[in-house]
């Protein structure tokens, strides 16, 4: 037996398209051209508490969809700065920024927080982690 496509069918299928291309647009600003890119930097954390009996040796890993990165690792600091830049490439929608902060061990590092960040404009922020203490982060897409 052959269906047979009515002749209304194909709008159907246009307006279905286009309704979709609209929603998975972030906050209406980024489109789906393959243009836009992210740029992450992490900036400092304030007040980390990784080591009982010393100071934290911190660094924090940062996730974008299946890529992640790293900055180095500060010895002997609560309160690092990096100052490290990222570029993530192409911005996918529905992809969350998420920031994992650690403190380095000789044999298992210490997980200190995560802060997950939804990207939808240029931003500077801050959040608390979990174990103490502040990161600062800021991302941009251009």
């Amino acid at each position: 037996m052959t269906r047979v496509m009515s002749p209304s069918q194909p709008w159907r299928h246009f307006l279905l398209f286009q309704v979709v291309y609209h929603l998975i647009q972030l906050d209406g600003f980024l489109l789906l051209d393959g243009s836009n890119q992210l740029k992450v930097v992490v900036k400092g954390a304030r007040g980390l508490h990784g080591d009982p009996a010393g100071k934290t040796d911190a660094y924090v890993k940062v996730s974008y969809g299946f890529t992640t990165k790293m900055t180095p690792y500060i010895e002997e600091n609560d309160n690092p700065e990096w100052n490290h830049n990222f570029d993530f490439g192409k911005v996918v929608p529905g992809y969350k920024l998420e920031f994992d902060v650690f403190d380095k061990d000789v044999f298992f590092d210490d997980w200190l927080g995560r802060c997950v960040v939804p990207v939808s404009n240029n931003s500077t922020e801050s959040c608390a982690l979990v174990g103490g203490g502040t990161l600062h982060y800021g991302y941009s897409i251009l």
